[in-house]
């Protein structure tokens, strides 16, 4: 799915919480009196940020291909694993080359694992099954089929990196989502 991103640098952000959060606008009597202002509210900005890549549903998010950086290798009779690169925060789908289709990337569970296992339920090229386990790793099945097979696709969210900031419109909407947009509201309201 391609989400518009605007992409921002701490300035850009900064400057578009202290308006939404009703830092702005403030005297220069105001910010000389408050020192440290910007330090504390990029933690703050860094936390929501990092809790929007955590928390948001995935198709909500900015999305990137880490294909290339990615290593997959056969793990069991029927099973890949794929290590995924730190570049990505999470992974959201993954195809290999012999697969049909790709495979939305899900929580390990004990009954999908099971599944796996049984002729019956097990997944095909067609209908492939990806999950992440508890290291981080993605376990695929059906796993690799020939030593050419590779991994054509494996598309997740980006990890934060240090002064930008991706955000797709959900995300710049949660930003505006505060106590003193929703009491301005409420006193227009009345």
């Amino acid at each position: 799915m391609n989400t518009q991103v605007t992409v921002l640098t701490l300035e850009e952000i900064l400057t578009r919480w202290k308006l939404l959060h009703g830092w702005e606008p403030l005297s220069g009597i105001a910010t000389a009196t408050t020192p440290g202002l910007d330090d504390m509210l990029t933690a703050v900005i860094d936390s929501w940020y990092y809790t929007m890549l955590a928390a948001l549903e995935p198709e909500l998010l900015p999305q990137g291909e880490f294909a290339a950086a990615a290593a997959a290798w056969q793990s069991g009779a029927v099973c890949a694993s794929v290590r995924v690169p730190p570049q990505c925060l999470r992974p959201v789908s993954v195809k290999l080359g012999s697969w049909s289709a790709p495979a939305p990337v899900r929580e390990q569970s004990a009954e999908l694992t099971l599944r796996q296992h049984n002729p019956f339920t097990a997944a095909t090229g067609r209908s492939p099954v990806a999950m992440r386990r508890p290291d981080g790793t993605l376990a695929l099945y059906p796993g690799i089929c020939g030593d050419d097979d590779r991994i054509e696709s494996l598309t997740g969210v980006p990890a934060p990196e240090k002064g930008v900031y991706r955000l797709t419109p959900a995300m710049l909407a949660a930003m505006a989502d505060n106590e003193l947009i929703n009491n301005l509201h409420k006193i227009n309201r009345l």
